[in-house]
């Protein structure tokens, strides 16, 4: 079960690109709704970065308090 916490945000993170991925195709594709779509776009990319810092943190956490607890472990 551990392992599908550690997937888990790769997952998420394949989703975001795969939603941009799209959105940059449909852009391209049909430029009478380039102006809306952009909007969208850039809204879904922030979102995006947002959630690459957060996970970058949370591993961050994570591994610092695994520190603390090698140095706090009793010998």
């Amino acid at each position: 079960m551990a392992l599908v916490e550690y997937i888990r945000p790769l997952v998420l993170a394949g989703g975001f690109l795969f939603i941009l991925v799209g959105m940059n195709i449909l852009i391209a594709e049909q430029p009478t709704y380039a102006d809306t779509l952009s909007g969208l776009y850039t809204l879904i990319l922030w979102t995006f970065y947002l959630y690459l810092v957060l996970v970058f943190i949370s591993i961050l956490v994570s591994a610092l308090q695994g520190l603390l607890n090698l140095r706090n472990k009793p010998s």
